[in-house]
């Protein structure tokens, strides 16, 4: 059985391997390198994938491309397979396809919007979104990346659909992609 990351790169995998086992994993305990072989060793990078793959923290590129990343990482894998078909396979977008994607898109956006308060920042560079599902971090992150600060910081997240509790997760100074994340233990 082969473990999948719950974002594009997953996605990516069982849409040109559909006769392999799979299980879903948490994207951010699993081994980065690994999946990129998994991709890489396999599909012939066209430029449709390679914009699905820099598509994935961000919440302003391509429009289908960018609800197939956000509509993985939720957890809506049949949503995310089918307008991932519909972005590989068919050059004409249908309007549903497209009002589909743009309703998933703008949620998003706004839901980041609310969470650049910084009522949320407890210390310089130390956000509390405990209350956010895990999945929502790395666009948080893009966003403090462009709008806040560049320096180091953590983020305290909620739990994600495969992995129950708190999370911690910490940035290096211009980052966007975590150099650890692990559980987090509210001190005593």
């Amino acid at each position: 059985m082969q473990d999948c990351p719950l974002d594009v790169r997953g996605l990516i995998f069982t849409y040109y391997n559909p006769l392999i086992e799979y299980r879903w994993v948490t994207p951010f305990i699993f081994d980065k390198h690994h999946t990129d072989r998994m991709i890489l060793d396999q599909q012939k990078l066209t430029l449709n994938l390679v914009k699905l793959l820099e598509a994935d923290k961000n919440t302003e590129g391509e429009l289908v491309a960018t609800a197939t990343c956000l509509a993985i990482r939720q957890g809506k894998v049949a949503l995310a397979m089918s307008l991932l078909r519909v972005y590989l396979e068919i050059d004409k977008m249908s309007p549903e396809v497209i009002a589909r994607a743009k309703l998933i898109v703008n949620d998003v956006k706004i839901q980041l919007k609310r969470l650049l308060n910084p009522n949320r920042e407890w210390r310089k560079n130390e956000w509390n979104l405990q209350d956010i599902s895990a999945w929502l971090i790395p666009h948080f992150v893009v966003k403090i990346r462009k709008y806040v600060s560049t320096k180091p910081i953590k983020v305290i997240s909620g739990s994600h659909l495969l992995a129950q509790g708190n999370w911690l997760w910490l940035f290096d100074e211009n980052s966007t992609t975590a150099t650890e994340v692990s559980r987090y233990q509210l001190a005593n």
